[in-house]
């Protein structure tokens, strides 16, 4: 699939995902983002396009049928928020359309017959859309990595997005992956869900 990428002084999306899909990075398993495979230029329209493959899936969907599919979905994208802030990368934009499972026209309607879904195959849940991310220089004064709001992209997320002040964007992200959680799993108080909750400590 293809996406229009940013490049230059209003965003870092394009230098984010090269690095990202470095084969150093590829291979480590906590990378949970959709690799970029190859960038194509159109001098002409001044354009850039990333190339992906093909996937697609809300992380949600089909719900889960088992606690440990829950859990497993929880785990890896923590893995993987957790891989990104090593390398000092924040995504900024943490949401249930910016996370994606491995997976392409598959039939996941209830009745249809199949297996259950996340039986069939290893699952793996994947970050994207890096449009607003940042990445700090290792040898950044950890004090000095902050950022600025962005206008109505972070309006739903943490508390300190809000504001004019600079902020962490490493904490935003824990919020907004735990607000990603909280809506999912607290709210959709049903099977599985319910099994999670009387887990958490509220």
């Amino acid at each position: 699939m293809l996406r229009v990428v940013a490049d230059g002084e209003t965003s870092s999306e394009l230098e984010v995902l090269q690095f990202l899909s470095t084969p150093e990075m590829r291979s480590h398993p906590g990378n949970h983002t959709l690799p970029m495979l190859q960038v194509l230029y159109f001098e002409k329209w001044k354009f850039k396009f990333a190339v992906f493959p093909m996937s697609g899936g809300y992380p949600c969907s089909p719900w889960f049928r088992h606690l440990d599919e829950v859990l497993d979905c929880i785990g890896q994208t923590l893995e993987g928020l957790t891989f990104l802030h090593e390398n000092l990368i924040a995504h900024r934009d943490i949401a249930e359309e910016n996370i994606l499972i491995n997976h392409m026209k598959c039939r996941t309607q209830p009745g249809s017959g199949s297996p259950p879904f996340r039986s069939l195959f290893p699952v793996r849940y994947l970050f994207i859309d890096f449009e607003y991310a940042v990445r700090f220089p290792k040898d950044s004064d950890p004090s000095t990595r902050l950022v600025s709001p962005i206008e109505g992209i972070e309006r739903f997320g943490a508390p300190e997005t809000k504001n004019d002040t600079d902020y962490c964007p490493f904490a935003a992200d824990v919020f907004n992956l735990g607000f990603f959680y909280f809506l999912k799993f607290r709210v959709r108080r049903c099977g599985v869900a319910r099994k999670l909750t009387n887990l958490m400590i509220i």
